[in-house]
């Protein structure tokens, strides 16, 4: 993807389209690279859906958000285009009110890159209260803040179904609510998480902060100080999911059953699952690190 600093100085020409800013740069001026649409929104939240479905109909978008900026939508905004991009900051944030599903759809086959800003608010009477991942769509986050969602099953923050794709670096994933799994994160299909923190989320079945039945790779992150009810207060792998931590810190997490065997750090189901640890540090969960015991291998306690 070409950057927007390289893009900037390449356009030619601009034009007004009711409160959004949009230019483009030809394949030709870009390398030859396919042509990208620049879609600027100033700090309107009613231009925000416009810009949106703007971009959805075009090959490559990039919809830049103002700075300082709070948009508000009362419903959820769907990305459908196969290569939308949406950028913000600083302090940047989309939040729904009232909440009344997730703030963010990606469709099937659609592909929504994110960078630099807060998601808040989302409600969803279903999965994903922030960003919910549909089919085959692919999500990738970048210094993102998901923060304050809420989902009436599964994904309090994120929710990736069984066929899509989530790429997640240098975020954070907090405070997010699910009443079924998956507080913070809920992976059905295919998770990269990379230095990113995972923290205060709480589900009530299992999960606190993410739940895995897909395969999910954590590498230099931390999942600290999520709830559930159930099992796996900070990490959930059900039947046949398979997850890998890489130099990755999971601590101050818990389950609620007092019992030990609920994995207050890491409940693999059953040790039906798989999870590998390669160099990870997981201590101070509670009531215990990592069940059923002898599940995860290296894990003590």
């Amino acid at each position: 993807m070409i950057s927007v600093v390289r893009m900037a100085g390449r356009i030619a020409a601009g034009v007004l389209a009711g409160t959004m800013s949009i230019a483009t740069v030809s394949a030709a001026e870009a390398q030859s690279a396919p042509t990208v649409q620049i879609i600027r929104v100033p700090c309107d939240s009613a231009a925000l859906p416009g810009a949106i479905a703007a971009a959805n109909t075009t090959g490559t978008a990039i919809i830049r958000l103002a700075r300082d900026c709070t948009y508000t939508t009362v419903a959820p905004l769907t990305i459908t285009g196969t290569n939308v991009t949406i950028i913000g900051g600083p302090s940047t944030a989309v939040r729904e009110s009232p909440a009344t599903g997730s703030v963010f759809i990606v469709a099937a086959a659609a592909t929504l890159r994110a960078a630099g800003f807060f998601i808040l608010g989302g409600n969803s009477a279903d999965v994903g209260g922030g960003i919910s991942v549909l089919g085959t769509g692919t999500l990738v986050l970048r210094n993102m803040t998901i923060s304050g969602n809420a989902a009436a099953t599964t994904g309090g923050g994120i929710n990736i179904a069984a066929t899509g794709t989530a790429t997640i670096i240098r975020s954070i994933i907090k405070a997010n609510t699910a009443t079924a799994s998956g507080g913070g994160i809920s992976n059905l299909g295919t998770l990269r998480l990379f230095e990113s923190l995972v923290s205060g989320n709480n589900a009530t079945t299992s999960g606190g902060g993410i739940f895995n039945s897909g395969t999910a790779t954590i590498v230099q992150s931390t999942i600290d100080r999520n709830t559930t009810a159930g099992t796996g207060g900070g990490i959930q792998n059900a039947a046949g999911g398979t997850v890998r931590l890489v130099r990755t810190l999971v601590r101050h997490n818990k389950a609620s059953t007092v019992a030990l065997g609920s994995g207050g750090g890491i409940n693999n189901a059953g040790a039906v699952g798989s999870v590998t640890l390669d160099q990870p540090i997981v201590r101070r969960n509670s009531p215990d690190n990592c069940a059923p015991a002898g599940s995860v291998p290296v894990c003590l306690g």
